[in-house]
Formats: C-alpha cells, sequence, structure tokens
C-alpha cells in the first residue's frame, strides 16, 4: 500500500480537516475531500448548467478532475474559497475558476464567480453573483 506524504505546510492548520482518514482505504487525499465540499460543488452544478460552457468543452460526458493541492491558486480560509478546477469533455480542457464567500450567520456558501479557461485561453463566464453578502467574514 502506497503511503501518503504529510500535508504541505501551507495546507496544514486550518485546512488540516481536508486530510482525514476514512475507514475504506486510508486516507482520501485533500483533493478527494475538495470534491465534497459546498463551494466546490457549488461551482460544478452552475458548469452543469451552462449550456455554452459544456458546449466548449464537449460536454457531457463532463470530467471533473482533482485540483492541485500544491497550486497556490487554490486557497480556502474561513471565509472565503478560491479555486481552480480542471475539468475536460471530449472537445477541450480547462480550469473553472471559482470564488465563494462564507455567510457566518447560515454557516454555508455562496458563490461569487464562476469562470472557464479553456487550454486555448478562451474565457467563458459561466456564474457572476449579483449579490453582495453582508454577512461574511471580512479577512
Amino acid at each position: 500500500m502506497k503511503s501518503l506524504s504529510p500535508a504541505p505546510a501551507h495546507w496544514r492548520g486550518k485546512n488540516a480537516s481536508l486530510f482525514k482518514k476514512t475507514t475504506a482505504n486510508g486516507y482520501l487525499s485533500g483533493a478527494e475531500n475538495f470534491a465534497r465540499t459546498q463551494y466546490h460543488q457549488l461551482a460544478i452544478e452552475q458548469l452543469k448548467n451552462d449550456p455554452v460552457a459544456l458546449e466548449a468543452l464537449g460536454a457531457p460526458p463532463l470530467k471533473v478532475h482533482n485540483i492541485r493541492l500544491m497550486d497556490k491558486s487554490n486557497r480556502v480560509d474561513m471565509a472565503r474559497a478560491q479555486l481552480k478546477i480542471p475539468v475536460s469533455g471530449t472537445k477541450s480542457a480547462g480550469y473553472l475558476h471559482t470564488n465563494s464567500v462564507r455567510d457566518l450567520s447560515l454557516n454555508c456558501w455562496h458563490l461569487q464567480e464562476v469562470t472557464l479557461q479553456l487550454r486555448d485561453g478562451q474565457n467563458i463566464p459561466v456564474y457572476h453573483s449579483c449579490v453582495e453578502s453582508t454577512n461574511t467574514q471580512e479577512g
């Protein structure tokens, strides 16, 4: 059985809960745990509902790949989440750039912006919030 290396230094502390032990197969990677978060799932849901972005990727089928934990574009703290999620279809691939804020009063995440960046450099806006969140913690 391959052992996993410890979490990178910048992922320890606040993000340590992303490295949780499972009973079936040892440790899930932090990337696999990200896919379970509300801010990740909300962004993927927006992509799946955007016909222009799906057409550009050649989806369905849509493949959502694990984020790269060492990529400094992926940042999460108590109030904000910024992710760069690799995605692909049959025509193209790229990254889904997402920004979310946490509503502390309701303990839930709200998308602020989602943009698909294709490997050819084309950017496709997927979602942009027109509502400012007033109950978020400032960082």
